[in-house]
């Protein structure tokens, strides 16, 4: 079973298997199924392809229950020879939504911790709110800068203001960032279960934060209207948005206005300072221009570097009462949403150089360039699109690509083919640079409320500011001890990235339930040897269309080109071809959505042809 240890034998270059070793008790959902008077678990996830047995002492637990009623159960654990699964009944789903079930299966597929243990709730609920303090020589008094905060509508946590000034020379920004550090000692009974979660999890409806809500909504939130302790960085540009100068603050500040980046968007379009919200400071849309400005300039300069950005929309989900999935909106990326970006990254960048600078230990956020055989296919795949991509990946060559797709039927396709070629990124104490971004020094600082390497930043960027440097030996000491943490909080981050998708497929899945039938226009967004994947044009959705209802043909794959074709009637499939497909099949639970294909408009592929 999935997470056994076992043991093997090699022989040769195929191991053997021997036994299992053990396995460790865990809880899974399934479905009832009773089998000449025995009664089994069907899971509904492929962790066994065997029936779950359950013992006859857990059979009252489910007595009324039907054949097929969901269950959430656990697996016993193994210590010996008796391998088979065995395991008892937790709870009987019934009266569940199917999301609420799907949540429950993706938290547990990918261990995402959702309550707070009792001992943490109660060292939270036990800190006491910081105050200011006159004549500590460490800390900066920045209360009368009017800081805003700018999130999405619905954002309850604030781990992030901005203060910019522009005058004739260029800009002077402070980034401030919520001092969790300030609050939670390394070690403590919080710091113990954040390292666990590793990272905040997010999902249309529900969030599982890192920290317990009387930190991320509360004593560390930047709520307006209040003093709030941060860590801060202090930046100045020239008019051209060149960084001339970084320093590091410890300091607090007083947020004098939550904007929203809808509320930005519309007032930069029209000028309507009703569109920042009422009661907005006077010194707040001047704090705002020059914060956009600064952001257009050091966008300019970030193209200039051959940095890659994707402007992907976003699904946005409105959910019922009832669970139902009534409407999919799509996210615009605004000049908002990017000035607050822009601002974050210089913040990460300056931190990265000072600490490195220092001789400190860093948790960089690194990017490697693109492994060379998904780089070689992808050079193939441009070649066939007519593009001309150099054999040495790099930063600008991809961002050619994506420009010059831009506009055509296959921009999409060029941009998701371009995300899947690139490496993942990570966190280690071995500076590499970040490929995507085009920069030497890169590091998480900004979000120290949902991410944990923010934190560990944090805390080295205050010795910095309290202490100074370091002997080599113990930084070396250090480093050693935080690059296995590293490789931890970046597998925990992936498994909350893959549960966050996972989610969102099942959401699709049963946005599209109860249209089987229908006919809708689309897209070919990828290609297997078993079949195209089509995303529809009305919705970005994704679903497969079997290479058996292709048509009356043998179809090979050819991983050069990336296609299909069929040996009869010479008919190729690419990515990029326009298609009408009738939904024929949706599993919620899994996130599966099948198509069979009606119609199929090939592209004409730039000089290789059709």
């Amino acid at each position: 079973m999935d997470g056994d240890l076992i043991e093997v034998e090699l022989r040769g270059r195929k191991p053997r298997f021997v036994r299992v070793v053990s396995r460790e008790a865990f809880e899974f959902e399934g479905k009832l199924e009773r089998r000449n008077g025995k009664l089994y678990i069907i899971p509904d996830t492929e962790i066994t392809r065997a029936p779950v047995f359950v013992p006859r002492k857990e059979h009252s637990k489910v007595s009324d229950c039907p054949d097929g009623a969901p269950v959430r159960a656990r697996m016993r654990g193994v210590r010996g020879r008796d391998i088979r699964p065995v395991a008892e009944v937790v709870d009987v789903l019934e009266g569940q939504t199917a999301l609420e079930r799907v949540m429950d299966r993706v938290c547990d597929e990918y261990n995402i911790r959702r309550d707070f243990p009792a001992n943490v709730l109660d060292e939270a609920a036990a800190l006491v709110p910081r105050t200011f303090e006159q004549g500590d020589d460490f800390v900066a008094d920045l209360r009368d800068l009017p800081f805003v905060t700018v999130d999405g509508v619905h954002a309850r946590d604030y781990d992030d203001a901005i203060w910019v000034r522009q005058d004739g020379e260029g800009f002077e920004a402070i980034i401030a960032i919520a001092d969790v550090s300030g609050y939670i000692r390394e070690g403590s009974q919080i710091d113990t279960e954040a390292v666990r979660r590793g990272t905040s999890v997010y999902f249309p409806h529900r969030v599982y934060p890192m920290l317990p809500e009387r930190l991320s909504n509360d004593l560390c939130s930047l709520v307006p209207k209040q003093d709030r302790p941060v860590m801060a960085v202090r930046l100045r540009f020239d008019a051209e948005g060149t960084r001339t100068g970084a320093e590091l603050l410890e300091g607090w500040i007083h947020s004098h206005a939550r904007l929203t980046y809808g509320g930005v968007n519309n007032w930069l379009a029209d000028g309507d300072i009703a569109a920042l919200g009422s009661d907005v400071p006077s010194q707040v849309p001047d704090v705002v221009r020059a914060a956009h400005r600064l952001a257009e300039c050091r966008w300019a300069q970030r193209r200039r570097r051959g940095a890659l950005d994707f402007d992907l929309p976003e699904p946005e989900f409105v959910i019922g009462l009832n669970g139902e999935i009534s409407e999919i909106l799509f996210r615009d990326r605004g000049p908002a949403q990017r000035m607050i970006e822009e601002l974050m990254i210089a913040a990460n960048e300056a931190v990265g150089e000072l600490l490195t600078e220092a001789g400190l230990p860093v948790v960089y956020r690194c990017h490697a360039a693109p492994p060379e055989d998904k780089y070689t296919f992808f050079r193939q795949f441009a070649h066939n699109l007519g593009f001309d991509v150099p054999a040495r990946p790099s930063p600008e060559a991809l961002q050619e690509v994506t420009l010059a797709a831009a506009g055509t039927p296959w921009e999409r396709a060029v941009n998701v083919l371009v995300l899947r070629t690139m490496s993942m990124a990570e966190y280690s104490t071995e500076n590499i640079g970040h490929f995507g971004l085009s920069l030497d020094h890169y590091c998480h600082f900004t979000s120290p409320i949902r991410r944990y390497p923010d934190l560990i930043n944090h805390r080295w960027a205050r010795h910095y500011l309290r202490r100074g440097g370091m002997p080599r030996r113990k930084v070396e000491e250090v480093r050693r001890r935080l690059q296995e943490l590293a490789r931890e909080l970046t597998e925990r981050e992936r498994q909350a990235e893959y549960a966050e998708r996972n989610f969102a497929r099942s959401l699709k899945a049963q946005f599209l339930a109860g249209r089987t039938g229908e006919r809708f226009r689309g897209v070919v967004s990828g290609v297997a040897k078993f079949g195209i994947f089509v995303e529809l044009e009305e919705y970005l959705i994704d679903g497969l269309v079997s290479v058996r209802d292709l048509g009356n043909d043998y179809f090979v794959f050819d991983e050069q080109r990336f296609e299909l074709w069929g040996r009869r009637t010479g008919q190729r499939f690419r990515i990029g071809d326009l298609v009408e497909v009738t939904l024929t099949g949706i599993n919620v639970e899994k996130g599966h959505i099948d198509f069979r294909l009606e119609q199929h408009d090939p592209l004409s592929y730039g000089r290789s042809g059709s």
